[in-house]
Protein backbone atom coordinates (compact mmCIF):
# COMPACT_ATOMS: atom_id res chain seq x y z
CA UNK A 1 0.00 0.00 0.00
CA UNK A 2 1.31 3.48 -0.87
CA UNK A 3 0.01 7.04 -0.82
CA UNK A 4 -0.74 7.12 -4.55
CA UNK A 5 -2.98 4.08 -4.19
CA UNK A 6 -4.82 5.71 -1.28
CA UNK A 7 -5.11 9.01 -3.15
CA UNK A 8 -6.51 7.24 -6.22
CA UNK A 9 -8.97 5.24 -4.12
CA UNK A 10 -10.31 8.41 -2.46
CA UNK A 11 -10.67 10.20 -5.79
CA UNK A 12 -12.61 7.34 -7.38
CA UNK A 13 -14.85 7.12 -4.30
CA UNK A 14 -15.55 10.87 -4.46
CA UNK A 15 -16.30 10.88 -8.20
CA UNK A 16 -18.04 7.50 -8.40
CA UNK A 17 -16.30 6.61 -11.64
CA UNK A 18 -12.93 5.29 -12.84
CA UNK A 19 -13.16 7.35 -16.04
CA UNK A 20 -13.85 10.62 -14.21
CA UNK A 21 -11.06 9.86 -11.74
CA UNK A 22 -8.75 9.07 -14.66
CA UNK A 23 -9.33 12.57 -16.06
CA UNK A 24 -9.01 14.27 -12.69
CA UNK A 25 -5.78 12.45 -11.81
CA UNK A 26 -4.32 12.59 -15.33
CA UNK A 27 -3.57 8.87 -15.32
CA UNK A 28 -4.48 6.10 -17.78
CA UNK A 29 -7.37 3.84 -16.80
CA UNK A 30 -5.27 0.61 -16.99
CA UNK A 31 -2.75 2.15 -14.60
CA UNK A 32 -5.52 3.39 -12.30
CA UNK A 33 -7.20 -0.02 -12.29
CA UNK A 34 -3.87 -1.67 -11.48
CA UNK A 35 -3.29 0.69 -8.54
CA UNK A 36 -6.70 -0.14 -7.07
CA UNK A 37 -6.17 -3.85 -7.65
CA UNK A 38 -2.86 -3.69 -5.74
CA UNK A 39 -4.54 -1.78 -2.91
CA UNK A 40 -7.33 -4.35 -2.70
CA UNK A 41 -4.75 -7.14 -2.63
CA UNK A 42 -2.88 -5.50 0.24
CA UNK A 43 -6.13 -5.03 2.16
CA UNK A 44 -7.45 -8.50 1.23
CA UNK A 45 -10.86 -7.13 0.27
CA UNK A 46 -12.81 -5.58 -2.61
CA UNK A 47 -13.29 -1.83 -2.28
CA UNK A 48 -15.54 -1.10 -5.27
CA UNK A 49 -18.54 -2.71 -6.95
CA UNK A 50 -19.22 -1.84 -10.60
CA UNK A 51 -22.65 -0.54 -11.61
CA UNK A 52 -24.17 0.50 -14.93
CA UNK A 53 -23.23 4.12 -14.26
CA UNK A 54 -19.85 3.72 -12.63
CA UNK A 55 -18.75 2.25 -9.30
CA UNK A 56 -19.96 2.29 -5.72
CA UNK A 57 -18.12 1.48 -2.53
CA UNK A 58 -18.50 -1.97 -1.07
CA UNK A 59 -19.21 -2.23 2.66
CA UNK A 60 -15.47 -2.63 3.23
CA UNK A 61 -14.72 0.33 0.98
CA UNK A 62 -17.15 2.52 2.93
CA UNK A 63 -15.39 1.54 6.16
CA UNK A 64 -11.94 2.27 4.71
CA UNK A 65 -12.81 5.62 3.06
CA UNK A 66 -12.78 7.92 6.14
CA UNK A 67 -9.48 6.37 7.26
CA UNK A 68 -7.99 6.90 3.81
CA UNK A 69 -9.15 10.53 3.85
CA UNK A 70 -7.63 10.94 7.32
CA UNK A 71 -4.28 9.56 6.07
CA UNK A 72 -4.19 12.08 3.24
CA UNK A 73 -5.19 14.92 5.58
CA UNK A 74 -2.46 13.91 8.04
CA UNK A 75 0.13 13.93 5.24
CA UNK A 76 -1.13 17.34 4.12
CA UNK A 77 -0.73 18.65 7.66
CA UNK A 78 2.81 17.26 7.79
CA UNK A 79 3.62 19.03 4.53
CA UNK A 80 2.14 22.23 5.99
CA UNK A 81 4.35 21.91 9.08
CA UNK A 82 7.44 21.45 6.89
CA UNK A 83 6.53 24.41 4.72
CA UNK A 84 6.02 26.57 7.80
CA UNK A 85 9.45 25.64 9.14
CA UNK A 86 11.17 26.78 5.96
CA UNK A 87 9.21 29.73 4.57
CA UNK A 88 6.60 30.90 7.06
CA UNK A 89 2.87 30.25 7.25
CA UNK A 90 1.52 28.32 4.29
CA UNK A 91 -0.39 25.12 3.58
CA UNK A 92 -4.00 24.21 4.26
CA UNK A 93 -6.18 24.04 7.37
CA UNK A 94 -9.59 22.41 7.85
CA UNK A 95 -11.83 24.01 10.47
CA UNK A 96 -15.04 22.33 11.63
CA UNK A 97 -18.05 24.50 12.50
CA UNK A 98 -21.65 23.64 13.46
CA UNK A 99 -24.11 25.20 10.98
CA UNK A 100 -25.32 28.01 13.28
CA UNK A 101 -21.78 29.06 14.22
CA UNK A 102 -20.68 28.75 10.59
CA UNK A 103 -23.43 31.12 9.51
CA UNK A 104 -22.22 33.78 11.96
CA UNK A 105 -18.43 33.56 11.76
CA UNK A 106 -17.49 32.08 8.36
CA UNK A 107 -17.47 35.49 6.66
CA UNK A 108 -15.31 37.38 9.18
CA UNK A 109 -13.08 34.33 9.77
CA UNK A 110 -12.29 33.69 6.10
CA UNK A 111 -11.84 37.39 5.40
CA UNK A 112 -9.37 37.79 8.29
CA UNK A 113 -7.60 34.51 7.43
CA UNK A 114 -7.01 35.47 3.80
CA UNK A 115 -5.77 38.90 4.85
CA UNK A 116 -3.31 37.51 7.42
CA UNK A 117 -2.23 34.23 5.75
CA UNK A 118 -2.16 35.00 2.04
CA UNK A 119 -0.07 31.89 1.22
CA UNK A 120 -2.35 29.48 3.08
CA UNK A 121 -5.76 28.03 2.25
CA UNK A 122 -8.72 27.39 4.54
CA UNK A 123 -11.49 24.78 4.36
CA UNK A 124 -14.69 25.21 6.40
CA UNK A 125 -16.19 21.79 7.21
CA UNK A 126 -19.78 22.37 8.32
CA UNK A 127 -21.61 19.71 10.33
CA UNK A 128 -23.29 18.82 13.61
CA UNK A 129 -20.95 18.48 16.58
CA UNK A 130 -20.97 14.62 16.65
CA UNK A 131 -19.89 14.55 12.99
CA UNK A 132 -17.15 17.12 13.64
CA UNK A 133 -15.88 15.07 16.60
CA UNK A 134 -15.46 12.07 14.30
CA UNK A 135 -13.55 14.23 11.81
CA UNK A 136 -11.24 15.47 14.56
CA UNK A 137 -10.52 11.95 15.78
CA UNK A 138 -9.77 10.73 12.26
CA UNK A 139 -7.48 13.70 11.59
CA UNK A 140 -9.60 15.13 8.76
CA UNK A 141 -10.25 18.30 10.80
CA UNK A 142 -7.45 20.18 12.59
CA UNK A 143 -9.58 22.35 14.84
CA UNK A 144 -13.29 22.85 15.46
CA UNK A 145 -15.84 24.69 17.53
CA UNK A 146 -18.27 22.27 19.18
CA UNK A 147 -21.45 22.47 21.23
CA UNK A 148 -21.57 20.63 24.58
CA UNK A 149 -18.78 18.16 23.80
CA UNK A 150 -18.19 15.70 26.69
CA UNK A 151 -14.68 15.00 27.95
CA UNK A 152 -12.87 12.70 25.54
CA UNK A 153 -9.25 11.47 25.86
CA UNK A 154 -8.88 11.77 22.08
CA UNK A 155 -9.64 15.51 22.09
CA UNK A 156 -8.18 18.63 23.64
CA UNK A 157 -11.20 20.71 24.69
CA UNK A 158 -11.13 24.36 25.74
CA UNK A 159 -14.46 25.96 26.86
CA UNK A 160 -14.97 29.23 25.02
CA UNK A 161 -18.41 30.61 25.89
CA UNK A 162 -21.91 29.80 27.12
CA UNK A 163 -25.21 30.57 25.40
CA UNK A 164 -28.37 30.84 27.47
CA UNK A 165 -31.45 29.18 25.96
CA UNK A 166 -34.74 31.09 26.17
CA UNK A 167 -38.39 30.42 25.34
CA UNK A 168 -39.35 32.56 22.34
CA UNK A 169 -42.74 33.49 20.91
CA UNK A 170 -44.26 36.15 18.67
CA UNK A 171 -45.60 39.40 20.12
CA UNK A 172 -48.86 38.92 18.18
CA UNK A 173 -49.69 35.70 20.08
CA UNK A 174 -52.66 35.90 22.40
CA UNK A 175 -50.53 34.27 25.06
CA UNK A 176 -47.81 36.68 26.15
CA UNK A 177 -44.63 35.46 27.78
CA UNK A 178 -43.50 36.43 31.29
CA UNK A 179 -39.94 37.67 31.85
CA UNK A 180 -39.05 34.30 33.43
CA UNK A 181 -40.55 30.83 33.30
CA UNK A 182 -39.79 27.57 35.06
CA UNK A 183 -38.71 24.70 32.83
CA UNK A 184 -41.62 22.43 33.77
CA UNK A 185 -44.08 25.07 32.48
CA UNK A 186 -42.74 24.59 28.96
CA UNK A 187 -45.13 21.63 28.82
CA UNK A 188 -47.97 24.17 28.42
CA UNK A 189 -46.67 25.49 25.09
CA UNK A 190 -46.79 23.99 21.57
CA UNK A 191 -43.09 23.75 20.76
CA UNK A 192 -41.13 23.86 17.52
CA UNK A 193 -37.76 22.20 18.16
CA UNK A 194 -34.81 20.80 16.21
CA UNK A 195 -34.52 16.99 16.19
CA UNK A 196 -31.78 15.07 17.96
CA UNK A 197 -28.77 15.13 17.97
CA UNK A 198 -28.96 18.94 17.75
CA UNK A 199 -27.22 20.46 20.81
CA UNK A 200 -30.19 22.65 21.77
CA UNK A 201 -32.52 19.66 21.64
CA UNK A 202 -30.04 17.55 23.63
CA UNK A 203 -29.97 20.19 26.41
CA UNK A 204 -33.78 20.30 26.46
CA UNK A 205 -34.08 16.50 26.54
CA UNK A 206 -31.63 16.22 29.44
CA UNK A 207 -33.62 18.76 31.47
CA UNK A 208 -36.94 17.15 30.48
CA UNK A 209 -35.86 13.72 31.66
CA UNK A 210 -34.61 15.10 34.97
CA UNK A 211 -37.85 17.05 35.50
CA UNK A 212 -40.03 14.12 34.42
CA UNK A 213 -42.28 16.30 32.25
CA UNK A 214 -43.86 15.79 28.83
CA UNK A 215 -43.32 18.43 26.16
CA UNK A 216 -45.84 19.18 23.42
CA UNK A 217 -43.57 19.12 20.36
CA UNK A 218 -45.74 19.96 17.36
CA UNK A 219 -43.01 20.43 14.72
CA UNK A 220 -39.38 19.36 14.36
CA UNK A 221 -37.15 21.44 12.05
CA UNK A 222 -33.40 21.18 11.53
CA UNK A 223 -32.41 24.82 11.19
CA UNK A 224 -32.86 27.63 13.69
CA UNK A 225 -33.80 30.16 11.01
CA UNK A 226 -36.63 27.90 9.80
CA UNK A 227 -37.77 27.54 13.42
CA UNK A 228 -37.88 31.33 13.87
CA UNK A 229 -39.84 31.64 10.63
CA UNK A 230 -42.47 29.26 12.04
CA UNK A 231 -42.53 31.18 15.33
CA UNK A 232 -43.06 34.37 13.33
CA UNK A 233 -45.97 32.65 11.57
CA UNK A 234 -47.35 31.85 15.06
CA UNK A 235 -47.26 28.09 14.53
CA UNK A 236 -45.88 27.71 18.05
CA UNK A 237 -43.10 28.64 20.45
CA UNK A 238 -39.49 27.50 20.57
CA UNK A 239 -36.40 27.28 22.75
CA UNK A 240 -33.40 28.95 21.14
CA UNK A 241 -30.09 30.57 22.13
CA UNK A 242 -30.68 34.18 23.16
CA UNK A 243 -28.11 35.31 20.59
CA UNK A 244 -30.33 34.03 17.76
CA UNK A 245 -32.67 36.94 18.40
CA UNK A 246 -29.83 39.31 17.46
CA UNK A 247 -29.77 37.69 14.01
CA UNK A 248 -33.56 37.64 13.60
CA UNK A 249 -34.36 41.18 12.47
CA UNK A 250 -32.83 42.48 15.69
CA UNK A 251 -35.49 40.58 17.61
CA UNK A 252 -38.36 42.65 16.18
CA UNK A 253 -41.69 40.87 16.52
CA UNK A 254 -40.35 38.34 19.02
CA UNK A 255 -40.51 38.18 22.79
CA UNK A 256 -38.72 35.76 25.09
CA UNK A 257 -38.75 34.40 28.62
CA UNK A 258 -35.65 33.38 30.56
CA UNK A 259 -35.89 29.71 31.54
CA UNK A 260 -35.21 28.84 35.18
CA UNK A 261 -35.17 25.74 37.39
CA UNK A 262 -32.98 24.81 35.62
CA UNK A 263 -31.30 27.33 33.35
CA UNK A 264 -30.47 25.80 29.99
CA UNK A 265 -26.98 26.51 28.67
CA UNK A 266 -25.16 25.64 25.46
CA UNK A 267 -21.39 25.49 25.94
CA UNK A 268 -19.18 26.25 22.93
CA UNK A 269 -15.73 24.60 23.07
CA UNK A 270 -12.61 24.82 20.93
CA UNK A 271 -11.38 21.33 20.04
CA UNK A 272 -8.24 19.83 18.52
CA UNK A 273 -7.15 16.16 18.20
CA UNK A 274 -5.08 14.96 21.14
CA UNK A 275 -2.99 12.49 19.13
CA UNK A 276 -1.86 14.87 16.37
CA UNK A 277 0.34 17.93 16.95
CA UNK A 278 -1.32 21.17 15.92
CA UNK A 279 0.50 22.99 13.14
CA UNK A 280 1.81 26.52 13.44
CA UNK A 281 -0.94 27.58 11.05
CA UNK A 282 -3.43 25.90 13.39
CA UNK A 283 -2.07 27.77 16.42
CA UNK A 284 -2.19 31.08 14.57
CA UNK A 285 -5.76 30.35 13.44
CA UNK A 286 -6.78 29.73 17.06
CA UNK A 287 -5.27 33.09 17.95
CA UNK A 288 -7.18 34.62 15.05
CA UNK A 289 -10.44 33.18 16.41
CA UNK A 290 -9.67 34.81 19.76
CA UNK A 291 -9.22 38.18 18.06
CA UNK A 292 -12.54 37.78 16.25
CA UNK A 293 -14.28 37.59 19.66
CA UNK A 294 -16.54 34.68 18.76
CA UNK A 295 -18.60 34.98 22.01
CA UNK A 296 -19.63 38.51 21.01
CA UNK A 297 -20.59 37.38 17.50
CA UNK A 298 -22.77 34.65 19.00
CA UNK A 299 -24.26 36.89 21.69
CA UNK A 300 -22.84 34.52 24.33
CA UNK A 301 -21.00 34.92 27.64
CA UNK A 302 -17.26 34.30 27.44
CA UNK A 303 -15.88 31.73 29.88
CA UNK A 304 -12.87 33.02 31.82
CA UNK A 305 -9.73 30.93 31.23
Amino acid sequence: MDLDQIRHFVRIAELGSFSRAEAALDISQPSLSRQIRLLEQSLHTKLFARTGRGVTLTAAGAVFLPHAQAILESVSRGETALAESSKGLAGRIVIGLPPRIARVITGPLVEAFRKQFSQASIVIAEGLSPILVEGLKLGRIELALLFNAPNDPQLVLDPLCEEELVLVGHTANRRRLPSQIKFDRLSQFPLILPPMPNSVRASIETARQRAGVHLDIVVEVNTMHAILDLVERRVGFSVIPRGMLLEAKNGKGFEFADIRSPRLLNTVLRATPARLPITKLGRETLALLDRLRVPNLLGARQIAR
